[in-house]
């Protein structure tokens, strides 16, 4: 088996979905090149406008505080054991392969950093395998919304 490659939050925050303030529908949050604001757009009901984020440096679980600025994730939902969320598409598939797989080898990290990849810094209830079922259901009901 290869070895999963080690990859950091930070490389899917160039596009975060979240549920649209205006009509609920899914919206796109992109970086906008020299500032910290995003560019809010939903495609649903054409709402856009920039969004600066309260505190750009400061990643939380989930990080819709300071990042979002209060916007709720579009892939964010509660299980009996607590809150999952991803950012996007991406960031949601990473993180299913990394569950679905049997053997969880990971790359090293480039900077030999052992706990700043995604999969450390998930709770430990997703990466448990008694839990595995259960999360890779609650990633398809996130496909599915």
């Amino acid at each position: 088996m290869t070895a999963l490659v080690h990859r950091h939050d930070s490389e899917f925050l160039d596009l975060i979905l979240v549920v649209c303030p205006a009509c609920g529908g899914r919206a796109q949050m992109t970086k906008i090149e020299g500032v910290t604001a995003r560019r809010l757009v939903c495609s649903a009901c054409g709402h856009n406008r920039d969004v600066e984020p309260r505190d750009a440096r400061v990643t939380t679980y989930p990080p819709t505080n300071n990042l979002c600025n209060g916007l709720s994730l579009w892939y964010d939902i509660e299980s009996r054991h607590g809150r999952f969320y991803a950012y996007n598409d991406a960031h949601l598939d990473h993180i299913a392969t990394y569950i679905a797989s049997n053997l969880r080898q990971m790359a090293p990290s480039p900077t030999g950093v052992r706990n700043a990849s995604i999969t450390s810094r998930l709770p430990l209830w997703v990466k448990q395998a008694k839990n595995r079922t259960e999360v890779l259901k609650l990633i398809d009901k996130l496909r599915s919304k």
